[in-house]
């Protein structure tokens, strides 16, 4: 797939056309546009927001750039925005190039690894390897900063790394200039973002996400906040797309309305037409103690409990219309709060637009997944004509005091099923949940069942499946030290053993019956991997 990133909190686009081509080089597009949206109340009662859409009559509240923070007054100057009107590319073997040879990328040379501090901005912005420890990034030994182990490090956390095989990384703020997209006063936001694909040979490879560490520079929190991704979903043409979500996987998503997506037309993908839909990976930090089981796990309060998706709309291409394009300040808060923009909740059934009814809705057209309303509402249901579509999917409320952090990453997913726009839906599904445990392992490619078996040295498994005990052998001996892995399938390792002869002999000892992966290294590198089988 290939698609464009803007610096100013919007993507997938180029301010004209859609630029979310899968599969790439097809012609073929499935999103037209998307941004963040944030919004909230600060500690003196004001509703702040910043959010993008179409940049329709100049409308933009992002800027590209680190926020200052001098004496209490959050900005960025004209040159500074300018300086980081980009994007840096960098990939995981260009780095791993630069380790071993030197060979750089201007990417990496002048990657942004430190603010300004005598301009009020923070010590550190891009993630980068500080070889001798001084906290200054030193352009030509040190480097962007990936995991190269197998496993994450003891210590650290994921959300500290560059991810994927080519990421991109940028900072935006909304305090650049006069906000003309929500009209709002500055929040005081510095948003570090990344964007970054995998190359797997998987359905992984149609996918794209995105990680967001979102820092308020503000000395003023932020109350009742809620984090938002704002999507113009086409796939291939327009005008005959439906729209819903699936509440515990926590996506919004897109599929065709029809079983012949623009009916030959250049821009459509025809029969069986993909489905693509956004997800909240991980959602904000929930605030400690709030009662609410944020992540619908069966557990309330839990530490570092994230927020997924917790309100999903839909809404239409008019103006002026309750159920239309938001325009003012206080449209976007309600969108992303759960309420139209007069400030009447959002209803069960029909378009979730029913004056005068109580039952009250978080999520629009979630088909068979709302649990507090055990029937089917999707567009079918609804009796809706396809058409042009946008959604809202939001993750709140939380807070944001001052200097807070918080990490946030969504995922795109496309898939393909051969039986018409159903199918596809359900193949979305399923690789959004192989998705989700990719993520949960911190993108272990073994947690899943990726394993690259043409770059193994020969080697036998005897028996397996097995039962008490069973041997694994290299069929050329190396002299030098052997290290095997054993990972559960949540990416867990669950046995390390070392050996200098060439053969491991692995025992059941008080693993459960099941699949198992594993990896044998020969100075840190993976020489051989596989699958093993415990079975009585």
């Amino acid at each position: 797939m290939r698609t464009k990133i803007q610096v100013g909190g919007d993507m997938w686009w180029d301010f004209n056309d859609p630029k979310y081509e899968v599969p790439k080089n097809s012609g073929k597009h499935s999103i037209f546009a998307g941004s963040v949206w944030v919004g909230g109340y600060d500690g003196n009662g004001n509703l702040k927001a910043a959010a993008q859409t179409y940049r329709q009559n100049s409308g933009n509240d992002y800027w590209g750039g680190p926020a200052s923070n001098l004496a209490g007054v959050v900005d960025i100057d004209a040159a500074r925005c300018t300086q980081f009107d980009r994007l840096w590319k960098v990939t995981r073997a260009e780095v791993q190039t630069f380790i071993n040879t030197g060979t750089s990328t201007n990417d990496i040379l002048t990657w942004p690894g430190n603010g300004n501090i005598a301009n009020g901005e923070l010590q550190n912005l891009a993630p980068y390897v500080d070889l001798n420890g001084n906290n200054v990034f030193d352009s030509g030994t040190d480097y962007p900063k990936y995991n190269f182990s197998p496993t994450l490090p003891s210590g650290t956390f994921c959300y500290e790394y560059l991810q994927g095989d080519q990421s991109l990384w940028w900072v935006f703020n909304d305090v650049g200039n006069v906000k003309t997209e929500t009209t709002s006063q500055p929040i005081g936001l510095e948003v570090r973002a990344q964007a970054y694909a995998f190359l797997t040979s998987t359905s992984i490879d149609n996918c794209t996400f995105y990680q967001y560490q979102i820092i308020n520079r503000s000395n003023i929190g932020l109350d009742s906040t809620y984090f938002g991704v704002w999507t113009d979903p086409d796939v291939g043409d327009y005008f005959d797309d439906y729209v819903g979500c699936d509440i515990d996987r926590g996506i919004g998503f897109c599929y065709n309305g029809d079983l012949d997506d623009g009916t030959g037309t250049a821009a459509g993908y025809g029969t069986n037409p993909p489905a693509i839909g956004v997800d909240f990976l991980h959602g904000p930090f929930a605030d400690p103690n709030d009662g609410i089981d944020n992540d619908r796990d069966g557990t309330t309060d839990e530490i570092d409990e994230d927020i997924i998706m917790s309100d999903f709309l839909k809404y239409d291409n008019i103006n002026n219309a309750a159920t239309g394009n938001p325009t003012d300040l206080d449209d976007y808060y309600q969108y992303l709060s759960g309420s139209w923009c007069d400030g009447s909740r959002w209803t069960y059934g029909g378009s979730g637009f029913n004056p005068g009814s109580t039952n009250y809705v978080n999520f629009i057209f979630p088909g068979t997944t709302d649990p507090n309303n055990p029937g089917n509402w999707d567009e079918v249901t609804a009796g809706n004509v396809p058409g042009d579509r946008r959604f809202l999917q939001s993750a709140g409320s939380f807070t944001m005091m001052p200097g807070a952090v918080n990490y946030i990453t969504t995922s795109v997913i496309w898939a393909r099923g051969n039986n018409g726009p159903q199918s596809s839906v359900s193949a979305m599904l399923a690789l959004n949940d192989t998705v989700q445990n990719f993520f949960n392992s911190c993108f272990n490619t073994i947690a899943i069942g990726i394993i690259d078996e043409s770059k193994d040295v020969k080697h036998s498994v005897y028996p397996n499946p097995f039962n008490l005990q069973t041997v694994i052998k290299l069929e050329d001996e190396i002299k030098t030290e052997l290290i095997l892995e054993i990972f559960d399938n949540k990416g867990k390792i669950v046995e390390e053993v070392k050996s200098d002869n060439s053969q491991f002999v692995i025992k059941r000892k008080n693993k459960t019956d099941g699949i198992y992966l594993y990896q044998i290294k020969n100075n840190r590198k993976v020489i051989a991997s596989g699958k093993l089988v415990i079975s009585r």
